[in-house]
C-alpha cells in the first residue's frame, strides 16, 4: 500500500495528525483521542503505518 491509499483513511490519518510535531503517544493514548475506534482498530492501522514506514515504534517497546 502507498502513502496516499495509507493516509486514504480516517483513523489513519487521525493517528498520523495526533503524532504529528513528533509527538510520542502509547497507543491507549491514542484510543483516547479516537474513542469511535477499538482498541484492535487502531493497532492495525498503527501496523499498517510502520509497515509503510509512516509511523514507527518507540525505541525500547516491542518492536522498537
Amino acid at each position: 500500500m502507498d502513502s496516499l491509499e495509507l493516509l486514504a483513511h480516517s483513523i489513519r490519518l487521525r493517528i498520523v495528525h495526533a503524532m504529528g510535531g513528533g509527538r510520542l503517544l502509547t497507543t491507549a493514548q491514542l484510543c483516547a483521542r479516537i474513542p469511535e475506534a477499538s482498541k484492535a482498530t487502531v493497532y492495525r492501522h498503527i501496523e499498517l503505518l510502520v509497515g509503510g514506514r509512516l509511523s514507527r515504534p518507540r525505541p525500547g517497546r516491542p518492536g522498537g
